[in-house]
């Protein structure tokens, strides 16, 4: 029974796409809990972006709803060989993280515009912890990302009734389309975001 799993589990691993296992590879390499980059700066990393040809993802984001910004940059981790993209935090409406944070690892998908993501989601003073998986989207024109989290598409809805005390039914989650992300701020955006009207 084992060797039968094990010759499974083995030509799983061969017939499955190399960028589907590098890229849950390299989200998989995140930590439990969130590291800083000593001596984050900036200005250095916006004279890298310069001095480079980016990638679509890449660039400073600020996000609409609490005004953090962060920025997203090419990654390599030396651990797992692996490659991607890591989201750093760069100003933050909570003043206890600090800047140079690495909020979550970032990996391209087969579909252009859209990438997959492990973020950091609650906060225990300066340290990030709790990572889950989000889907990310670059809207028409690069100048925003939208959000969406994964979540079950089952969940058991327990409550109470007499005569009978504890009952539950199961029901199918219903995913709303996310409005949540950010905004691009750098490099500027060629067009503004807003028309002007004369």
């Amino acid at each position: 029974m084992k060797q039968t799993i094990t010759i499974i589990l083995i030509l799983t691993m061969h017939f499955l796409p190399q960028n589907a296992v590098a890229k849950g590879a390299f989200l998989n390499s995140m930590p439990e809990t969130s590291c800083t980059i000593e001596g984050f700066s900036i200005a250095e990393m916006k004279g890298r972006m310069q001095t480079s040809a980016l990638h679509h993802i890449e660039g400073i984001w600020q996000f609409t709803d609490n005004g953090s910004t962060v920025a997203i940059e090419r990654y390599t981790d030396v651990a797992s060989d692996t490659h991607g993209y890591r989201m750093i935090l760069v100003s933050s409406a909570n003043r206890s993280l600090r800047p140079g944070t690495v909020m979550g690892h970032i990996a391209p998908t087969a579909k252009d515009g859209q990438y997959s993501a492990s973020i950091y989601t609650s906060a225990i003073g300066p340290t990030l912890i709790l990572p889950h998986r989000f889907t990310l989207k670059l809207q028409p024109g690069e100048n925003s990302i939208v959000f969406q989290q994964h979540k079950s598409k089952f969940a058991i809805n327990l409550w109470r009734t007499l005569p009978y005390m504890w009952r539950y039914s199961i029901r199918t989650n219903q995913q709303p389309p996310s409005a949540d992300g950010c905004r691009r701020i750098y490099p500027a955006p060629t067009l503004p975001r807003e028309p002007r009207y004369l």
